[in-house]
């Protein structure tokens, strides 16, 4: 089963890919066998041995462990920041606070201020 067919070397910087893997599939073939490490607690239940190395790093090991908390750290700011622009934008919709104001309560940059404004201008 090939993985990255050779679509992907014509040279194009986006290629759009229409697939889908149902989680619950449990066939007897690789995607099965994959689905099934997908749900696996432990890295010891898993059939690929790479994939079950890098999960018992990642779940068991110290560095691996700190170093996946850094990664869900760092999406939950993400996604903290992702709410506030959603939230500044309604607040800046309504014209309920000033522009300086948002900046200074949600903490945006100008460049974020800005873009907003320019989104706002489009719903208007």
């Amino acid at each position: 089963m090939m993985l990255f067919p050779r679509i992907f070397k014509k040279g194009k910087p986006l290629y759009k890919i229409d697939r889908y893997i149902d989680g619950k599939y449990k066939g007897n073939d690789p995607i099965g066998d994959l689905m099934h490490d997908f749900h696996c607690k432990k890295a010891d239940d898993m059939k690929n041995k790479i994939l079950a190395e890098r999960a018992r790093y990642l779940k068991e090991n110290e560095k691996g462990v700190n170093h996946m908390c850094r990664i869900m750290e760092d999406f939950a700011k993400e996604e903290r920041k992702e709410r506030d622009i959603e939230v500044a934008t309604k607040i800046l919709e309504k014209g309920e606070m000033s522009e300086e104001r948002v900046k200074e309560l949600f903490n945006l940059t100008d460049k974020q201020i800005k873009a907003i404004k320019k989104k706002v201008a489009v719903l208007a």
